[in-house]
């Protein structure tokens, strides 16, 4: 049996595009597709993929929050986002939420192939790019009104690190880590708000 994928994106053509490119791969196996959060959300319930790669904007929600409920009720299932947009707070947001890879569309076949490999064997895959843009423009994270150890927390996550090593890092514990990685997201996410 291969990486079990499903495609969220509310283009048709774009999730013809990716599936396409997907089943031409012997490891891979697609198993299924959805337009919207609320058919994401029954469709991984029902086919447990191992990756799933969606939009960050969706027409009936925000494929950001999908990421969290994902990793959340499924934390075997990696998540992958895709956008047509450079946004770095969507960036900040996704990967607090779990996202193991973030990719503009433009990305090139193969390295989305490799992204669902790297993913589905439990590591994250980057683009090097938007990383560098984004960590240089977190600054000191006032904007968002982290403190020295949320940004501390914010910078791991962004450079790949597990909660694990953030907690080495920072002599915390875990579940600490956890904790106010949670906080951290919702600060993002009452920032976008405002």
């Amino acid at each position: 049996m291969g990486i079990r994928i499903v495609v969220v994106d509310d283009n048709t053509a774009v999730r013809q595009s990716i599936r396409g490119l997907l089943e031409n791969e012997e490891d891979f196996e697609f198993v299924g597709e959805a337009a919207t959060v609320g058919d994401a959300q029954l469709l991984v319930e029902h086919v447990r993929p191992d990756v799933v790669v969606l939009d960050v904007r969706l027409p009936d929600g925000d494929g950001v929050d999908l990421c969290r409920t994902i990793r959340s009720h499924y934390p075997g299932t990696a998540c992958v986002m895709l956008t047509a947009y450079s946004d770095d707070e969507a960036l900040i947001a996704a990967l607090l939420a779990g996202a193991a890879g973030y990719f503009l569309k433009q990305i090139r076949g193969g390295d989305l192939v490799s992204c669902i490999r790297t993913v589905s064997a439990g590591s994250q895959f980057l683009d090097s790019s938007l990383m560098g843009h984004c960590l240089a423009s977190l600054g000191s994270g006032s904007e968002y009104g982290f403190d020295a150890a949320e940004l501390a927390i914010v910078r791991g996550v962004l450079e790949g690190l597990s909660e694990g090593e953030i907690a080495q890092d920072l002599s915390l514990t875990e579940e600490t880590v956890a904790t106010r990685r949670a906080r951290c997201f919702e600060k993002v996410r009452q920032h976008g708000v405002r």
